[in-house]
C-alpha cells in the first residue's frame, strides 16, 4: 500500500486551508486597516503641525509688520510736522526693516501726501478715503479702536492687491480726541504668501478667512470657502485687534506611499501566514504518513496487520450493518524457497503474491499482509458463497500461473484459500479471523500440502 491522499482526506486538506486561508485574509487586511489608520493618523498629525506652524509664522509676520509701522505711528503722533519734513529720511528707514512691506502712506485728514516709495505709488497721492466706502471703513475701524486696524487683503489704488495696517494719528495722546490723520502700511499679498509657505501645502487643501465686519462682508481671501465647510483642522490667527482663521482639508485619501512601504502588513502577513499554512500541512501529512507507515508492510507495501485489526473492529462495531467476506491466503512451500533459493528469493515470490491480489480485486477491496507468508483479503459486500468461490478460484489460477525467474529457475507460488462471511450476525474479529483460518487449513489439507 503506497501511502496517498484519499477522497476524504483531500476534502479535509482543501477544507482547512480555505477556511485558513479565509481567516488570515480577514486577520490581514484587518490589521493593514489598522496600520493604514495609524499612518494616515501620523500623517494628519504631521499635517496639523504643519498647519499650526503656518499659523505661527502668519502672526509672527503680521506682528512684525505692523511693529515697524507702529514705530512710524508713534513718531507722527509725537512730532507730525518734523515727521512730514523729514519724510523720505524716516520713512526709507523704517520701510526697510520690513520683509513684505509694499509702501507706507501718510495721510492728513484721511488724504494721501506722503508715500514711500515714491515709485509706482505716485497715483494714490490726493487720494482721500471719503470717496472710497471700502477704504473709508477701515480707517473709521482704526479710529474707533484708536488703535492699529488690519485689512482683509484688498484690491489697491495703485494695482494688485494689499492687507492694509491702519494707524490713527492722535496729537492729544492719551486722549485721544484730535484726530490727525493716519498711517497706511501696505503689505504686499503675494510676498505675503511666500514668506508663510503656503504654496508648500501639496497634500492640502489651505483656505484662509480675515475678519467678517467689513464692507465686502466676503471673509475668505485665500482659497475656497468650501475648504472651511469640509475642513479637518481650523486654527484661529491672532492679529491686532482681530482675528483670521486659517483651514486646512488633508487628501488622505489620495496620499500614497511607495508601494512597499502601502503593502508591507499584506507582504509580511501573507508571507507568515503561507509558511504557517506550509508547516501546518507538512506537519499534519508528516502525521499521517508516520501512522500510514506504521500500518503499512515494508517488503510489499501492503497495510499489514495492525490496519487489518483497526480496519474489522471500526466495520464490525458500526451500527450500520456493513457485509464482507473474509479470505485468509498462505503461500504453500513457502520456506522450501527460502531454504533452496534463499531469502531474497522468497522476498520477490512475496511480492509477486501481493501484487497480484491487489491487481485482480476491485477498488475498494483491500489486501493486506498479515505477516510471513499470509495475506487476507477484505471483499466489501460480497457474502454469496458461490460468487466467493468463484473469486478464489479466479484469484488462484491468475497467480499460481505467474513466476519469477531467479537465477534461471522459474519459481511460481501455489496459494491456500480459506474465507469466512460476516453479514451483520454478532461475532468478534478473532472469531471471524479464526473462522477464514480453519478453512484455509482445510483446503491445505484437501491439498495435501
Amino acid at each position: 500500500m503506497n501511502f496517498h491522499y484519499s477522497r476524504r482526506r483531500k476534502a479535509l486538506f482543501a477544507g482547512f486551508s480555505l477556511i485558513f486561508l479565509t481567516a488570515a485574509f480577514i486577520g490581514i487586511e484587518k490589521i493593514h486597516d489598522l496600520y493604514a489608520a495609524e499612518q494616515q493618523a501620523e500623517r494628519k498629525a504631521i499635517l496639523d503641525q504643519r498647519l499650526a506652524l503656518a499659523r505661527s509664522t502668519i502672526e509672527a509676520l503680521i506682528y512684525r509688520e505692523t511693529y515697524i509701522a507702529d514705530s512710524l505711528a508713534t513718531v507722527l503722533s509725537v512730532s507730525p510736522q518734523e515727521t512730514t519734513d523729514n519724510w523720505p529720511a524716516i520713512a526709507k528707514r523704517l520701510f526697510h526693516k520690513s520683509r513684505i512691506a509694499r509702501n507706507v502712506g501718510v495721510a492728513p485728514d484721511n488724504i494721501i501726501q506722503y508715500t514711500y516709495p515714491n515709485t509706482n505709488n505716485q497715483s494714490s497721492i490726493g487720494f482721500d478715503f471719503r470717496t472710497s466706502p471700502e477704504q473709508m471703513v477701515t480707517v473709521q475701524r482704526a479710529m474707533e479702536l484708536q488703535d492699529v486696524y488690519l485689512t482683509n487683503p484688498v484690491s489697491l489704488v495703485q494695482g494688485g492687491r494689499g492687507i492694509i495696517a491702519r494707524f490713527p494719528i492722535f496729537t492729544d495722546a492719551p486722549h485721544n480726541t484730535q484726530y490727525w490723520g493716519t498711517v497706511s502700511v501696505v503689505m504686499d499679498y503675494e510676498k505675503f504668501l511666500q514668506e508663510i509657505g503656503i504654496d508648500q501645502f501639496t497634500d492640502a487643501s489651505i483656505a484662509l478667512s480675515g475678519q467678517a465686519d467689513e464692507v465686502s462682508r466676503q471673509p475668505v481671501f485665500y482659497g475656497s470657502p468650501q475648504t472651511f465647510a469640509e475642513a479637518d483642522a481650523i486654527l484661529p490667527i491672532s492679529i491686532p485687534n482681530g482675528t483670521w482663521r486659517i483651514a486646512a482639508n488633508y487628501h488622505l485619501a489620495s496620499w500614497q506611499q511607495p508601494f512597499l512601504n502601502q503593502h508591507a502588513v499584506r507582504l509580511v502577513g501573507w508571507l507568515v501566514a503561507l509558511a504557517v499554512l506550509l508547516s501546518t500541512l507538512m506537519a499534519w501529512r508528516a502525521l499521517l504518513l508516520s501512522r500510514s507507515i506504521a500500518r503499512q508492510d515494508e517488503l510489499t507495501g501492503l497495510p499489514n496487520r495492525r490496519y487489518l485489526m483497526e480496519q474489522l473492529k471500526t466495520i464490525v462495531n458500526q451500527r450500520k450493518t456493513r457485509s464482507f467476506s473474509l479470505l485468509n491466503i498462505d503461500l504453500n512451500g513457502f520456506k522450501a524457497v527460502n531454504d533452496t533459493h534463499g531469502h531474497l528469493a522468497g522476498d520477490q515470490l512475496l511480492r509477486l503474491v501481493a501484487n497480484g491480489l491487489y491487481n485482480n480485486v476491485r477498488s475498494y477491496d483491500e489486501v493486506v499482509r498479515i505477516g510471513g507468508d499470509e495475506f487476507v483479503v477484505i471483499l466489501h459486500r460480497l457474502t454469496d458463497p458461490q460468487r466467493i468461490e468463484r473469486k478464489i478460484e479466479k484469484l488462484r489460477a491468475t497467480i499460481e500461473h505467474s513466476s519469477i525467474q531467479w537465477h534461471g529457475d522459474a519459481i511460481s507460488p501455489s496459494l491456500s484459500f480459506g474465507y469466512a462471511i460476516y453479514d451483520g450476525t454478532p461475532i468478534s474479529v478473532a472469531e471471524l479471523l479464526s473462522e477464514a483460518d480453519r478453512n484455509m487449513y482445510r483446503d491445505k489439507r484437501s491439498k495435501r500440502i
